[in-house]
C-alpha cells in the first residue's frame, strides 16, 4: 500500500521566489493495483514519483508505504529499505556505461548482499531475450534493450512496488509497446505505479490519476472493455 497525505514540494529559485510544484496532494494505491499518474511537462507528475519513492524529500506532508512512514527517515535508513521493497525504472536508464548489461542488473542485488545476484541477473535477462547481450554495454545495445536491462535491474530483488517514470518516453511506438507488455507480464501481483504523458497507456491502467499545476484534478477508475 502506498498513500500520500497533504504532499508539497517547493523549491526556491536563484532569483529568490519560491516555486510550489505540488500543492497538499493526497492519494492512497492499494497493494497490487496498477495505477497510471498523468499531466502536462511540468505538472509535477515525476516530483510526485520521486517522493513516494523516497528518491526525493517533501516540503511538507507524509509518505507511507507498506505501512512504513517514509519521508522522515534518513538516507541511511531509507537506502536498504529501498533497495528491498522498490524498484524504479527511469526514462533515461541510468545505465552505468562502463559496466556490461548483467553487471548493470546485478548492482541492486550485490548491493542487498545477495550471493546468487548473476543467477537471478541471467534468469531475468533470459526471460527478456537478452541472453545474448549478458557482455555487452549500453553503448552497444538499442534503446528497447536498454529500457529492458533497466527493467530486470529493477525488479532483481522482487520489490514489492514498481515505480516507473516514462518508461516508454524514449522509444518508438512498437518498442514502447512491448516495454509496456514486459512491465505488466513481470510486475506479477505488484503495485506498479507509472508516470506517463501518453493517454493510451494510461488506459491499460487499473486507475488513472491526473495532476495539474501541482494538484490533483482527476481520479478515475479505467472502464475496461469486455473480452
Amino acid at each position: 500500500m502506498i498513500e500520500a497525505k497533504n504532499l508539497s514540494k517547493r523549491y526556491r529559485t536563484e532569483d529568490g521566489r519560491e516555486l510550489e510544484v505540488l500543492r497538499e496532494l493526497s492519494l492512497r494505491i492499494e497493494s497490487g493495483e496498477f495505477v497510471a499518474i498523468v499531466g502536462k511537462s511540468g505538472s509535477g507528475k515525476t516530483t510526485l514519483l520521486s517522493l513516494l519513492a523516497g528518491l526525493d524529500q517533501p516540503s511538507s506532508g507524509e509518505v507511507y508505504l507498506l505501512g512504513h512512514r517514509i519521508d522522515n527517515l534518513d538516507e541511511d535508513a531509507l537506502a536498504p529499505f529501498r533497495s528491498k521493497e522498490i524498484g524504479f525504472v527511469f526514462q533515461s536508464f541510468h545505465l552505468i556505461p562502463t559496466l556490461s548489461a548483467l553487471e548493470n542488473v546485478m548492482i541492486p542485488a550485490q548491493l542487498a548482499g545477495q550471493k546468487d545476484a548473476e543467477a537471478k541477473a541471467l534468469e531475468l535477462m533470459r526471460r527478456v531475450d537478452l541472453s545474448d547481450r549478458v557482455g555487452s554495454w549500453p553503448g552497444q545495445l538499442s534503446g528497447g534493450e536498454q529500457q529492458r536491462v533497466a527493467i530486470c535491474r529493477a525488479l532483481i530483488n522482487q520489490p514489492k512496488i514498481i515505480f516507473a517514470d516514462e518508461p516508454t518516453g524514449n522509444l518508438d511506438s512498437e518498442q514502447g509497446e512491448k516495454v509496456l507488455e514486459l512491465l505488466l507480464d513481470l510486475r506479477q501481483n505488484r503495485s506498479l505505479v507509472l508516470v506517463t504523458h501518453d493517454e493510451a497507456l494510461a488506459q491499460r491502467a487499473d486507475r488513472r490519476l491526473e495532476i495539474l499545476d501541482g494538484s490533483m484534478v482527476d481520479e478515475s477508475t479505467v472502464a475496461r472493455q469486455p473480452a
